[in-house]
Protein backbone atom coordinates (compact mmCIF):
# COMPACT_ATOMS: atom_id res chain seq x y z
CA UNK A 1 0.00 0.00 0.00
CA UNK A 2 1.36 3.45 -0.86
CA UNK A 3 0.23 7.05 -0.65
CA UNK A 4 1.62 9.62 -3.02
CA UNK A 5 0.81 13.12 -4.21
CA UNK A 6 0.00 13.78 -7.84
CA UNK A 7 -0.68 17.36 -8.93
CA UNK A 8 -3.11 18.71 -6.28
CA UNK A 9 -4.51 15.40 -5.01
CA UNK A 10 -3.27 12.26 -3.28
CA UNK A 11 -3.54 8.65 -4.42
CA UNK A 12 -3.85 5.61 -2.12
CA UNK A 13 -3.04 2.43 -4.02
CA UNK A 14 -3.90 -0.39 -4.33
CA UNK A 15 -7.46 -0.24 -2.97
CA UNK A 16 -9.11 -3.55 -3.87
CA UNK A 17 -11.78 -4.07 -1.23
CA UNK A 18 -15.32 -5.40 -1.26
CA UNK A 19 -18.23 -3.17 -0.17
CA UNK A 20 -18.06 -4.14 3.51
CA UNK A 21 -14.32 -3.50 3.66
CA UNK A 22 -14.80 -0.15 1.89
CA UNK A 23 -17.47 0.80 4.43
CA UNK A 24 -15.19 -0.16 7.35
CA UNK A 25 -12.29 1.78 5.84
CA UNK A 26 -14.29 4.97 5.30
CA UNK A 27 -15.77 4.84 8.79
CA UNK A 28 -12.33 4.28 10.30
CA UNK A 29 -10.97 7.61 9.01
CA UNK A 30 -13.82 9.78 10.27
CA UNK A 31 -13.27 12.42 12.95
CA UNK A 32 -15.70 12.93 15.84
CA UNK A 33 -19.11 14.24 14.72
CA UNK A 34 -18.14 13.64 11.10
CA UNK A 35 -20.17 11.72 8.51
CA UNK A 36 -19.65 10.34 5.03
CA UNK A 37 -21.87 11.71 2.27
CA UNK A 38 -22.01 9.75 -0.98
CA UNK A 39 -22.50 11.61 -4.24
CA UNK A 40 -24.86 10.44 -6.94
CA UNK A 41 -24.60 12.42 -10.18
CA UNK A 42 -27.71 13.40 -12.08
CA UNK A 43 -27.02 14.37 -15.67
CA UNK A 44 -29.17 16.61 -17.87
CA UNK A 45 -30.81 18.68 -15.14
CA UNK A 46 -30.91 22.46 -15.28
CA UNK A 47 -29.43 23.93 -12.08
CA UNK A 48 -31.43 27.15 -12.64
CA UNK A 49 -34.51 25.14 -11.68
CA UNK A 50 -32.94 23.88 -8.46
CA UNK A 51 -35.51 25.52 -6.17
CA UNK A 52 -38.33 24.07 -8.23
CA UNK A 53 -36.74 20.61 -8.11
CA UNK A 54 -36.31 20.80 -4.35
CA UNK A 55 -39.83 22.10 -3.80
CA UNK A 56 -41.50 19.42 -5.89
CA UNK A 57 -39.85 16.49 -4.11
CA UNK A 58 -36.53 14.85 -4.89
CA UNK A 59 -38.27 11.58 -5.56
CA UNK A 60 -39.49 12.87 -8.93
CA UNK A 61 -35.88 13.40 -10.01
CA UNK A 62 -34.97 9.81 -9.32
CA UNK A 63 -38.14 8.45 -10.84
CA UNK A 64 -37.23 10.27 -14.05
CA UNK A 65 -34.03 8.20 -14.19
CA UNK A 66 -36.03 4.99 -14.56
CA UNK A 67 -36.35 4.16 -18.23
CA UNK A 68 -39.96 3.03 -18.50
CA UNK A 69 -39.66 2.64 -22.28
CA UNK A 70 -37.12 -0.17 -21.99
CA UNK A 71 -39.31 -3.25 -22.38
CA UNK A 72 -36.42 -5.51 -21.34
CA UNK A 73 -36.63 -4.31 -17.73
CA UNK A 74 -38.22 -6.87 -15.44
CA UNK A 75 -40.71 -6.06 -12.70
CA UNK A 76 -38.05 -7.05 -10.12
CA UNK A 77 -35.53 -4.64 -11.68
CA UNK A 78 -38.14 -1.89 -11.77
CA UNK A 79 -38.99 -2.51 -8.10
CA UNK A 80 -35.27 -2.38 -7.21
CA UNK A 81 -34.83 0.91 -9.10
CA UNK A 82 -37.85 2.38 -7.34
CA UNK A 83 -36.59 1.14 -3.95
CA UNK A 84 -33.18 2.68 -4.64
CA UNK A 85 -34.80 5.94 -5.73
CA UNK A 86 -36.81 6.04 -2.49
CA UNK A 87 -33.68 5.30 -0.45
CA UNK A 88 -31.71 8.08 -2.17
CA UNK A 89 -34.61 10.47 -1.70
CA UNK A 90 -34.95 9.74 2.04
CA UNK A 91 -31.22 10.13 2.70
CA UNK A 92 -30.55 13.21 0.52
CA UNK A 93 -28.79 16.03 2.40
CA UNK A 94 -27.50 18.33 -0.38
CA UNK A 95 -28.35 18.83 -4.03
CA UNK A 96 -25.75 20.91 -5.87
CA UNK A 97 -23.28 21.09 -8.74
CA UNK A 98 -20.12 21.67 -6.70
CA UNK A 99 -16.87 20.52 -8.31
CA UNK A 100 -15.08 18.87 -5.43
CA UNK A 101 -14.42 15.26 -6.26
CA UNK A 102 -12.87 14.95 -9.66
CA UNK A 103 -9.11 14.77 -9.88
CA UNK A 104 -9.14 16.67 -13.17
CA UNK A 105 -9.44 20.46 -13.44
CA UNK A 106 -12.93 21.82 -13.98
CA UNK A 107 -13.55 21.99 -17.73
CA UNK A 108 -17.35 22.19 -17.80
CA UNK A 109 -20.33 22.51 -15.51
CA UNK A 110 -20.46 19.72 -12.98
CA UNK A 111 -23.60 17.62 -13.27
CA UNK A 112 -26.20 18.02 -10.56
CA UNK A 113 -25.20 15.83 -7.64
CA UNK A 114 -27.26 14.54 -4.76
CA UNK A 115 -25.28 13.89 -1.59
CA UNK A 116 -26.78 11.21 0.63
CA UNK A 117 -26.09 10.34 4.26
CA UNK A 118 -26.51 6.72 5.33
CA UNK A 119 -27.52 6.27 8.97
CA UNK A 120 -26.63 2.65 9.74
CA UNK A 121 -23.89 0.27 8.62
CA UNK A 122 -26.43 -1.55 6.44
CA UNK A 123 -27.39 1.75 4.79
CA UNK A 124 -23.71 2.62 4.42
CA UNK A 125 -23.13 -0.54 2.39
CA UNK A 126 -26.33 0.04 0.41
CA UNK A 127 -25.25 3.61 -0.38
CA UNK A 128 -21.91 2.30 -1.63
CA UNK A 129 -23.68 -0.26 -3.80
CA UNK A 130 -26.12 2.23 -5.32
CA UNK A 131 -23.62 5.06 -5.89
CA UNK A 132 -20.81 2.88 -7.24
CA UNK A 133 -21.04 3.17 -11.01
CA UNK A 134 -18.53 1.51 -13.34
CA UNK A 135 -16.52 0.43 -10.28
CA UNK A 136 -16.22 4.03 -9.03
CA UNK A 137 -17.80 5.95 -6.15
CA UNK A 138 -17.30 9.40 -4.66
CA UNK A 139 -17.89 10.73 -1.19
CA UNK A 140 -16.93 13.52 1.18
CA UNK A 141 -16.07 13.60 4.86
CA UNK A 142 -17.93 16.43 6.58
CA UNK A 143 -18.97 17.46 10.07
CA UNK A 144 -22.61 16.66 10.78
CA UNK A 145 -25.02 19.52 9.97
CA UNK A 146 -22.32 21.77 8.49
CA UNK A 147 -22.45 23.70 5.21
CA UNK A 148 -21.37 21.70 2.19
CA UNK A 149 -18.31 23.84 1.49
CA UNK A 150 -16.85 22.86 4.89
CA UNK A 151 -16.21 19.25 3.81
CA UNK A 152 -12.80 18.06 4.96
CA UNK A 153 -11.81 15.58 2.26
CA UNK A 154 -13.25 14.37 -1.03
CA UNK A 155 -12.66 10.72 -1.90
CA UNK A 156 -13.15 8.98 -5.21
CA UNK A 157 -12.57 5.32 -6.03
CA UNK A 158 -11.19 4.91 -9.57
CA UNK A 159 -9.81 2.10 -11.66
CA UNK A 160 -6.06 2.46 -12.00
CA UNK A 161 -3.80 0.74 -14.51
CA UNK A 162 -3.05 -2.20 -12.22
CA UNK A 163 -5.62 -1.93 -9.42
CA UNK A 164 -8.30 0.27 -7.91
CA UNK A 165 -7.08 3.51 -6.34
CA UNK A 166 -8.50 6.08 -3.98
CA UNK A 167 -8.17 9.70 -5.06
CA UNK A 168 -8.13 12.07 -2.08
CA UNK A 169 -8.71 15.80 -2.51
CA UNK A 170 -8.29 17.98 0.58
CA UNK A 171 -10.38 21.08 1.12
CA UNK A 172 -7.59 22.69 3.16
CA UNK A 173 -3.87 22.15 2.58
CA UNK A 174 -2.27 19.77 5.08
CA UNK A 175 -5.42 17.77 5.87
CA UNK A 176 -4.23 14.56 4.20
CA UNK A 177 -0.75 14.49 5.75
CA UNK A 178 -1.70 15.85 9.18
CA UNK A 179 -5.11 14.25 9.80
CA UNK A 180 -5.73 11.37 7.38
CA UNK A 181 -2.23 9.87 7.10
CA UNK A 182 -1.95 9.04 10.84
CA UNK A 183 -5.20 7.04 10.52
CA UNK A 184 -3.88 5.28 7.41
CA UNK A 185 -0.78 4.26 9.37
CA UNK A 186 -2.98 2.58 11.98
CA UNK A 187 -4.85 0.66 9.29
CA UNK A 188 -1.90 -0.16 7.03
CA UNK A 189 1.18 -1.06 9.03
CA UNK A 190 3.31 -1.25 5.88
CA UNK A 191 2.12 1.89 4.09
CA UNK A 192 4.78 3.67 2.05
CA UNK A 193 4.69 7.43 1.61
CA UNK A 194 6.05 8.68 -1.68
CA UNK A 195 7.14 12.30 -1.62
CA UNK A 196 7.10 14.60 -4.65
Amino acid sequence: MELYKKDYYYVLSPFNYDLEEQADFLQSILEDDEVVLFGYKLYDFDISKLDELLDENLKRIYESMIDMIDTTITSEELKEKNDNADFLNRRAVFLNEEWVMDHTPKMRNEPLTTWIKPQTREEFIRALKITTIDHEFMCILIKENHDFNTYRVGIKLVEGEESNELILVENKNGTILNEILPKFKKIYKNIEIKRE
